[in-house]
């Protein structure tokens, strides 16, 4: 088994336990259920994984097509789909 296979599994279990305590609620209280769920919820959160952080260097286009609201209000979803695709298509050449 591997480590996030694990994980997941472990995952799965804390959500479980959770969910069977918030059914409990009635019968065990809220206090004893938010001090329960509340460590759970601890353990959850260090059974995932540590976020790593990367840097990359993106470029992005922004573009503000004059009269697209106009042009594309009386037309139906996949008429606008089509011409933003051919513009796309241009675009990409």
């Amino acid at each position: 088994m591997t480590a996030n296979s694990v994980s997941a599994t472990n995952r799965a279990k804390i959500e479980q336990a959770i969910s069977a305590l918030e059914n409990q609620r009635a019968l065990l209280g809220d206090e004893v259920v938010d001090t329960a769920i509340s460590s759970l919820r601890q353990e959850l959160q260090d059974a995932l994984p540590a976020a790593s952080s990367q840097r990359k260097q993106v470029s992005v286009l922004f573009a503000d097509l004059v009269e697209f609201t106009a042009l594309t209000a009386a037309m139906d979803v996949e008429e606008v789909l089509e011409l933003v695709n051919a513009l796309w298509e241009r675009l990409d050449k």
